[in-house]
């Protein structure tokens, strides 16, 4: 699992939004996450690259994960 991952899996709950950098793995390209966990098993999440943000996204650590993978994500 990658720091990033484990991070935002050890985040407590808040209604703070935190900001992690990271890249892809394929070409590089630099991406922010904006995270946060609402609820004891439950996250929001959104990408944003040089092309724009995605929108936001919520559900459990393994949703996130699977989003994670999909965008080759360090």
């Amino acid at each position: 699992m990658s720091q990033c991952l484990l991070f935002i899996e050890t985040m407590p709950v808040s209604l703070h939004i935190v900001q992690v950098h990271t890249k892809d793995k394929r070409d590089g390209i630099p991406v922010t996450v904006h995270v946060r966990r609402d609820k004891p098993n439950q996250w929001q999440w959104q990408f944003e690259t040089a092309q724009g943000k995605s929108k936001w996204h919520n559900g459990d650590l393994d949703e996130l994960k699977n989003y994670w993978r999909a965008l080759s994500l360090l």
